[in-house]
């Protein structure tokens, strides 16, 4: 093992050498790193699966300390889902980017790339805290490179800096909360929050470590970066964010219960509630949107909030003691993170190829898509029936299990706890209805009907570099549909981190997810013999291609059709109380039989951004002014500064202040 680390390092000093590479070879640079990067990402997990934990040398570092490198089955499960998403998505990158002449832009993405990708492992890993407060920044840092690879727009630079923003935010709280460890135990890894919480409040440390990781997570209301990024970001990054990078502010939260000893009741109910507002919140403004990024985002905090909301019902559960409960929230949540990882990056990705055809994400100026780009449509439909959690596909087995602990809290739990269960269920169905009417509108607006525009009449099928990665994240939905046994059997010993063995939920559980897997295969075998029967039966004839038909209109025009709006028309009326909506135009008078041309639009926003987010920033700004006068732009000025400063800490020591 100690093997692996090297070739990692070898690799982390190999990559500034992409600046000597010719500009049209620099990508393909990329693909082999990330290559040899998931490929010592595979190894550890097979090693964690083989023996239960590995473990680096341990170094001793000034100002940090014991700089110590762990991973066992937890770390494992987040391993695995950057090993395969930075793959997959380096692989797309190659279809997707266009290398620059003067290779600079391609240098920044390279680099930022795969640092961004060793410093996920070393999130991972690392115990030591102060180390990973470094490791975190670090990862941030290089995906907000990434993200701003399209500096020239000003979009992209404004959502680069609110994403980076967000999350200084965020590793504040977490210094915070490692400050607070280190005065009160005089330790600084993950295990000191053992000694800290014998004698201090559970759920004060928790909060912080949740606020810290919340920002990464974007769960409300932490979430304001989230939708312009990923909208602004190019697909395969904003897939990589979201099917990777993002679970790790969840694998942090984990990781900080795994140490936990008291409060999992309050802990539990604080994070279905949490979960619960991200849930209803994400998946009402994703409805809303006309951007299919934009609303991909708003989904990714939907999903997000399903997570959190499983964890807090397996703790939940751990606090009153069902074990029942608790295993089958646990492992829920630590599956829906698996089948996440997959579905929402194909979704990404099928979006990234309907951009680079017709180069635009509005899906009022899209249509017909499914014509000129079947292979992309039947991706995006595959990918958007397993985020909808409809059997058979893989988003279903894993709300089954939450469903099940549900109902199995119900029937078992105390009072108290039956309450916050009974609002995860309706949260939880909520949520699946909606799901299906918002990715009805987006499938339905984008690739069904005839083209708005003109870019969408004359789309072309994506590439086989953009198709392929698409393709493995079908495969890896249809291999959790066919065997999630196996699935399910690798996060038994992560579940067994937090309750008992409960031997008889798990069998239980491995009964009902054959029985899943049986029908799925029967019916993936039935709709291949009746496609077979149809392809065989039916007549060959000529295809002939026309108009979708208008309604018995003489003259056909795609305006006949919805729009994206007018499709959530009805959702946006009776939601409107906590939707941001902006309508613009001239509304008609009954006596207008014959109006003039009129134009009439609605915009959305996110309510709490612009309520509540802006508004603080603004009057922040505006406080901040009254201290404008230091900043004189003299140089002697700046080292007065600085020498006061100096003189004040040298006050406080003196006065036994600090």
């Amino acid at each position: 093992m100690e093997s692996l680390a090297y070739i990692v390092l070898m690799l982390a000093l190999a990559v500034p050498l992409v600046i000597f590479i010719p500009s049209i070879f620099k990508i393909y640079f990329n693909l082999g790193t990330s290559l040899l990067l998931s490929l010592s990402g595979a190894f550890v997990v097979f090693n964690i699966i083989q023996q239960g934990k590995v473990e680096y040398p341990v170094y001793q570092l000034p100002f940090i300390g014991e700089l110590k490198f762990q991973a066992d089955l937890l770390s494992a499960v987040f391993i695995a889902i950057i090993s395969v998403s930075c793959l997959l998505v380096s692989i797309y990158s190659i279809g997707y980017m266009k290398p620059e002449r003067d290779g600079s832009r391609m240098n920044m993405y390279v680099i930022g790339y795969n640092y961004l990708i060793i410093s996920m492992y070393m999130v991972c890993m690392v115990q030591n805290l102060m180390a990973f407060l470094i490791v975190w920044e670090i990862m941030s840092f290089c995906a907000f490179l990434i993200v701003i690879i399209e500096h020239e727009k000003l979009r992209t630079i404004r959502s680069g800096l609110s994403y980076l923003v967000h999350m200084h935010i965020g590793v504040t709280f977490l210094m915070v909360a490692v400050a607070l460890l280190y005065l009160r135990t005089g330790q600084t890894d993950f295990s000191s929050i053992i000694s800290y919480c014998n004698n201090y409040s559970d759920f004060s440390i928790f909060l912080l470590f949740f606020c810290g990781f919340g920002f990464k997570l974007a769960v409300i209301p932490m979430h304001t970066w989230s939708p312009d990024t990923y909208a602004s970001a190019q697909p395969h990054i904003s897939a990589l964010m979201s099917g990777a990078m993002k679970k790790l502010g969840i694998y942090g939260i984990i990781r900080v219960m795994t140490f936990i000893q008291d409060s999992q009741v309050d802990i539990g109910i604080f994070m279905i509630i949490i979960g619960s507002l991200s849930v209803i919140y994400g998946i009402i403004n994703a409805i809303i949107q006309n951007d299919m990024k934009k609303a991909l985002a708003y989904s990714s905090v939907e999903n997000i909030g399903i997570i959190i909301m499983g964890l807090g019902i397996g703790f939940l559960g751990i606090g009153v003691q069902d074990y029942s409960l608790a295993y089958l929230g646990l492992c829920g949540s630590l599956l829906h993170i698996i089948n996440h990882s997959m579905f929402k990056s194909l979704l990404f990705m099928a979006a990234g190829s309907v951009q680079n055809s017709i180069n635009m994400m509005n899906m009022n100026q899209m249509g017909g898509l499914v014509k000129t780009m079947p292979i992309t449509s039947l991706l995006f439909l595959i990918a958007s029936l397993s985020i909808c959690g409809l059997p058979p596909f893989n988003g279903f087995i894993s709300e089954f299990l939450l469903y099940g602990g549900i109902l199995e809290g119900l029937n078992a739990s105390k009072v108290n706890a039956e309450v916050f269960l009974l609002i995860a269920l309706i949260v939880l169905a909520l949520s699946g209805g909606l799901s299906i009417f918002n990715y009805t509108k987006m499938f339905g607006i984008s690739f069904l009907g005839t083209p708005r525009t003109e870019r969408a009449r004359f789309a072309s099928e994506a590439n086989l570099w953009l198709i392929v990665p698409q393709v493995i994240f079908v495969l890896l939905i249809l291999s959790v549909d066919l065997f999630p046994f196996r699935y399910i059997n690798l996060l038994n010993n992560v579940v067994y981190m937090f309750v008992p063995k409960t031997h008889t939920i798990a069998s239980r559980l491995f009964d009902s997810s054959q029985n899943i897997a049986l029908a799925t295969m029967v019916f993936l075998v039935l709709v291949l013999i009746l496609v077979a029967i149809r392809y065989y039966l039916v007549p060959k004839s000529k295809k002939i291609y026309g108009p979708t038909w208008g309604g018995g209109y003489l003259v056909k025009t795609p305006k006949l059709q919805y729009t994206s709006s007018s499709f959530s028309q009805l959702f946006m009326i009776y939601a409107s109380p906590v939707l941001g909506l902006v309508k613009k135009g001239i509304f008609l008078e009954k006596k207008d039989i014959f109006p003039i041309n009129q134009l009439y639009e609605t915009h959305s926003f996110d309510a709490l951004d612009r309520n509540f987010i802006k508004k603080f920033v603004a009057r922040s700004e505006h406080f901040m002014q009254y201290f404008a006068f230091l900043q004189t732009g003299k140089l002697q000025h700046y080292l007065i500064y600085g020498f006061a400063f100096m003189f004040l800490l040298f006050l406080l020591t003196f006065a036994n202040i600090i």
